[in-house]
């Protein structure tokens, strides 16, 4: 597996967070064929940032409805086999909602890798 180019948070209340940032806002990805990702949208700019600062994906999502009243909205992304499995192993121990999930697509990565 490549090594990972993100930027672990150390402290395990930062795990924590992260895992029920995952947990609460997070979207599992586990496509038949591709690559499974990690995603998080919200309207709190301070939250996407700090995750920008993990490393992975950050975007703006654009609303297309004609909602005036909705705020701007940011995604935050990982993608690639060996950033999600490193990612889901540092976070497996707090998730609680995810935690099945993750654990899918944890086996999904190592059988495609002993494939």
């Amino acid at each position: 597996m490549q090594p990972t180019n993100l930027n672990f948070p150390t402290e395990e209340r930062d795990l924590a967070y992260l895992a029920g940032l995952i947990d609460g806002e997070g979207c599992l990805y586990l496509p038949k064929n591709g690559n499974p990702l990690l995603a998080i949208s919200n309207t709190n700019k301070v939250m996407i940032d700090w995750l920008g600062q993990i490393g992975g994906y950050v975007a703006t999502v654009r609303r297309t409805n004609g909602q005036s009243h909705w705020k701007p909205a940011w995604i935050w992304q990982v993608h690639g086999q060996a950033n999600l499995a490193a990612l889901l192993q540092r976070v497996l121990p707090y998730l609680k909602a995810k935690e099945t999930e993750a654990t899918a697509v944890l086996e999904r990565i190592w059988e495609r890798q002993h494939a």
